[in-house]
Formats: C-alpha cells, sequence, structure tokens
C-alpha cells in the first residue's frame, strides 16, 4: 500500500484538532514535514498518540499534585476553624450525643413511673390526657435544656479517654485499709 502525503487541513480533520495546533506540533517537533505544507499520516498519528501518551501520565501528577495541594489547603483551613472554636471534633459531637439519647432514653423511660399515680384515680379521659401531656412538655422542655457532663478538657485526647487535669497527681478510690500480717491478728 502506497502513503499518500496530506495537507495540513486533512491531518488536522485525520486527528481531530485545528491546523493550527497541527503546526504548533511540527514547530515542536512531534510531527515531521515531509514537503511543503504536507505531512505523512500514518507517522503523523503515531507521533500524535505518543506524544498525548507522555502529556497524560504528566497530567496525572499535575492533577495528583494539585490534589494534595487542595488536601493540604482543606486540613489547615479546618485547623484554624477548630482553633477558633467554629469547628467541633466528629468525637466529642458523638459523646455528647450518646449522652443526649441516654438522658432522653431515661427520661421517657422513667415516663409512665411518673405519670401513672397521677392518673391511675382519675376517670375523665380529659384530666388523663391533660395529666400525660404536662409530663410530656416537661420532660421535653428537660431535654431542650440539657447539658452534657461539665468536663474541663484541655486536648481532644483526653476529651476521648475521659481524663481531665484535676485528676493529675491526685489519689483516686478509697484509701487501702492497713493490712495486717495472720500472725499478728492471731497473737492480737
Amino acid at each position: 500500500m502506497v502513503e499518500r502525503n496530506v495537507t495540513v487541513q486533512r491531518l488536522a480533520f485525520l486527528c481531530k484538532i485545528s491546523a493550527r495546533r497541527i503546526q504548533q506540533l511540527t514547530a515542536e517537533g512531534i510531527i515531521k514535514k515531509t514537503g511543503r505544507d504536507r505531512y505523512k499520516p500514518l507517522e503523523s498519528m503515531s507521533n500524535y498518540i505518543g506524544f498525548l501518551q507522555k502529556s497524560g501520565e504528566e497530567i496525572a501528577y499535575c492533577d495528583a499534585r494539585t490534589q494534595k495541594m487542595r488536601a493540604d489547603a482543606d486540613k489547615s483551613i479546618m485547623e484554624a476553624a477548630q482553633l477558633a472554636g467554629r469547628l467541633i471534633p466528629a468525637e466529642i459531637v458523638a459523646y455528647n450525643w450518646n449522652h443526649m439519647t441516654g438522658a432522653f432514653r431515661a427520661k421517657l423511660l422513667n415516663l409512665p413511673k411518673k405519670t401513672a399515680p397521677l392518673v391511675q384515680h382519675e376517670s375523665s379521659f380529659t384530666k388523663c390526657n391533660t395529666a400525660l401531656q404536662d409530663a410530656i412538655h416537661e420532660c421535653l422542655a428537660e431535654l431542650s435544656e440539657y447539658q452534657p457532663p461539665a468536663k474541663h478538657f484541655t486536648t481532644l485526647e483526653q476529651y476521648i479517654t475521659g481524663s481531665t487535669t484535676e485528676l493529675i497527681n491526685k489519689p483516686v478510690g478509697r484509701k487501702k485499709k492497713k493490712t495486717v500480717k495472720r500472725k499478728q491478728r492471731r497473737a492480737g
């Protein structure tokens, strides 16, 4: 098969790029001319595909570097927001949420014990309904003002592990009993 030379426009059509881009690639030495405004199509397309593959690797490196820089910037922004008190670590939110749901559960489980004596001797449905609604609204009002257990933590690690600065270098628990040897007890 005889390979014919093609013009810039034809090569641009085959490569799906502009004629100006073909001229730029020729100036860069990627595509080679065979004569004035003439190119070998197979060789030129092969060189162009090789160029795209190499530039794809470089683009992948640049994209990875850009992603890393963006992640570092996001991390810095989050740390600054945390230091400013506008961002709360997920562990602290989970700790407080667990305490609040525990308090809610306790209030709901205690509701029948609290309201049963109130409605036990009532014969009117409306009085029973009012007593139950009052108890439920009281329970919800208490929960709306709920504050998690007050602990003063200096670091997030102390918050998660539950240790506070007040307990450092202080004994915890009751005092040890003085042990008396068995022989001393018998001797009396």
